[in-house]
């Protein structure tokens, strides 16, 4: 059976929320840890250099503002604990303090 539009853009919106939750932590560990955009089909493409400066930081900001466009503002009982709009904005507000404390830049 074939996904709807509606389908494909909630479930990029969750994935993105993952994405940029565990890169989050990534950043918030160890700095500038290596950026993992896509699947790797080779043990070569597992070998990746640590992201430059605050490139984790953009790709977390990035996805999070995806996942806010694409998750709906509430989920029904039946899939409680899924990621929605409100949690993306709750954790882009989260990455956007640390990220200020971060690199020393208060807003």
């Amino acid at each position: 059976s074939k996904l709807s539009d509606a389908k494909k853009k909630q479930y990029e919106g969750e994935a993105r929320f993952l994405r940029a939750y565990y890169n989050f932590f990534l950043a918030t560990q160890f700095g500038a840890a290596p950026l993992v955009e896509k699947t790797a089909t080779s043990l070569d493409e597992t070998r990746t250099a640590n992201s430059t400066p605050g490139q984790l930081w953009d790709v977390v900001v990035s996805d999070l503002k995806n996942a806010q466009a694409a998750l709906p503002d509430k989920w029904g009982d039946a899939d409680l604990g899924r990621a929605s709009k409100g949690a993306a904005t709750a954790l882009l507000g989260k990455v956007l303090l640390y990220r200020a404390q971060w690199e020393n830049k208060p807003a």
